[in-house]
C-alpha cells in the first residue's frame, strides 16, 4: 500500500488495537443469546466474565516475560491467532463451564495483544518521534463499534453466535499477515526504558493511586460493555438488536473523543478534563440507569463513554511522566490495577444482580463515577502538577 513509513506502522498496529476489542464487543453484545444458548443464570455469567479477567490478569503478569523471549511483533501474532482459535470455541459452548474455559483462553489471548500493542506504539513514537498512542487507542473504539453493529445486525437477523464469529473474524483473518508483515521489529530481552530511569526500587505512591483511578475508569467502563446489554434487555425491555447496541453506543463515544483527546488535553489541562470528563460519566450513568425508554438509556451509554474515555490516557501518562520512575515499570504498575477491576467487579456485579437486581448493581459503577470525580479534583490539583511538571 502506498503509505509512508510512519503511516504504514501506525495502521498495522492499529489494526491490533481495533482486532482485541472486536472480538471483546462481539462477545458482548451477543452475551444474551449465549446465556440463552448455555442456560446460565446471571451469576454463571458473571463468573464467565470473571474468567476472561483472572486469565487477562494472568497474561499480564507473564507478559514481561514473554515480550523479552518473543518480541511485541510475534506476541501480537500469537495473541490474534489465540482469539481467532477460542471465539468462536466460545460461540458453540452449550453449558456455562464450556463458556467460561473458552472466554478464559480469549482473555489471555485478548491481554497478550493488548500488552503486545501497546509496546509496539511506544516504539513507533521512539523511531519517529512522533505521537501515536492517541490514534492508536482510539481505535480500540472502532472494534467496540463493529464487533456491536455486527452483533445487533446478525441478530436481527436471527443468526447463532456462531455464524456472527465467522461473518466477521474471517474478514479481520485475511488481514492478518499484512498487518503482521508492518509491525516493527523489537529485539527480545533489550528493555525499552530510558537509561536514567531506574529500573528498581519502590514506585512512589503517585504511580499508585493513578493505578487505581485507572482501576475505577475500567471498572465502570467494564459495567456498562458487560452488563448494558443485558440490562437493557432484563430491565428496560429491548428487543435483543436494540440491547446489543449498548456496548457499541459506549465505544463511539469513546473513539470520538480518543481522536481529539491530545488536543483538548493541551487546551483544557488535564485537571478539567478528567474531572470533567468524569462528572460527564456520572450523568450518563444516571441516565443509563433511570432513563425511561431503551433509546434514552442508549444516550446514557453515549454520555458514559464520552465521559471516561479521557480518564485512562491522563493517568497512564501521569504515571509514565513521575520523575526517576521507569515508564515501563509505572505502565505495568497502573496496567496490572487495571486489570485487576476486571477480575473483581464482574464477580461482584454477577452476586449484586443476583441478590438485589441488576439495576441496583449497576448502582456500583455510578459509585465509582463520584470517586473518580472527586479524586481527580484533589489529585490533579494545579499546584500539584505545576510541581511534577517542572520536574519533569
Amino acid at each position: 500500500m502506498p503509505f509512508a513509513p510512519f503511516t504504514r506502522a501506525r495502521l498495522a498496529c492499529a489494526s491490533f488495537f481495533a482486532a482485541s476489542c472486536l472480538g471483546w464487543s462481539l462477545l458482548l453484545s451477543r452475551l444474551p443469546a449465549l446465556k440463552a444458548q448455555t442456560g446460565a443464570s446471571e451469576a454463571e455469567i458473571g463468573m464467565a466474565l470473571l474468567a476472561i479477567g483472572a486469565s487477562g490478569l494472568a497474561a499480564l503478569l507473564a507478559s514481561a516475560r514473554i515480550l523479552r523471549r518473543t518480541g511485541s511483533r510475534k506476541a501480537c501474532l500469537a495473541g490474534t491467532l489465540g482469539m481467532l482459535a477460542s471465539l468462536p470455541l466460545a460461540a458453540l459452548a452449550q453449558t456455562p463451564l464450556q463458556l467460561s474455559l473458552c472466554l478464559a483462553a480469549f482473555g489471555f489471548a485478548m491481554a497478550l495483544v493488548d500488552m503486545a500493542a501497546n509496546t509496539q506504539g511506544m516504539l513507533i513514537e521512539k523511531r519517529w518521534q512522533r505521537p501515536a498512542m492517541s490514534v492508536l487507542h482510539a481505535f480500540y473504539g472502532l472494534g467496540v463499534l463493529a464487533g456491536s453493529l455486527s452483533g445487533s445486525l446478525c441478530a436481527s437477523f436471527g443468526l447463532a453466535p456462531f455464524a456472527n464469529v465467522l461473518c466477521v473474524f474471517l474478514p479481520a483473518a485475511l488481514l492478518l499477515p499484512w498487518a503482521h508483515r508492518h509491525l516493527l521489529r523489537d529485539e527480545p530481552g533489550r528493555p525499552a526504558a530510558p537509561r536514567e530511569a531506574s529500573p528498581k526500587g519502590r514506585l512512589p505512591a503517585f504511580v499508585y493511586l493513578c493505578g487505581l483511578a485507572v482501576m475505577c475508569t475500567y471498572a465502570a467502563e467494564g459495567a456498562a460493555g458487560d452488563w448494558g446489554s443485558l440490562f437493557l434487555a432484563t430491565c428496560k425491555g429491548a428487543d435483543e438488536q436494540t440491547a446489543a447496541l449498548a456496548y457499541g453506543a459506549f465505544g463511539t463515544a469513546a473513539c470520538a473523543c480518543r481522536f481529539f483527546g491530545d488536543r483538548l488535553r493541551s487546551r483544557l489541562g488535564e485537571r478539567p478534563l478528567a474531572v470533567g470528563g468524569a462528572l460527564a460519566a456520572l450523568a450518563g450513568a444516571a441516565v443509563l440507569l433511570w432513563g425511561n425508554s431503551p433509546w434514552i438509556c442508549l444516550g446514557g451509554c453515549l454520555l458514559l463513554g464520552a465521559g471516561l474515555s479521557p480518564l485512562g490516557p491522563v493517568y497512564f501518562s501521569l504515571a509514565g511522566r513521575v520523575p526517576d520512575v521507569d515508564p515501563v515499570r509505572a505502565s505495568a504498575c497502573v496496567s496490572t490495577l487495571a486489570y485487576g477491576s476486571l477480575l473483581v467487579f464482574p464477580a461482584i456485579l454477577g452476586a449484586l444482580a443476583q441478590a438485589f437486581g441488576l439495576d441496583r448493581a449497576l448502582l456500583l459503577p455510578l459509585a465509582l463515577c463520584s470517586l473518580l470525580a472527586a479524586g481527580s479534583f484533589i489529585a490533579l490539583a494545579p499546584g500539584k502538577r505545576q510541581t511534577r511538571d517542572r520536574r519533569d
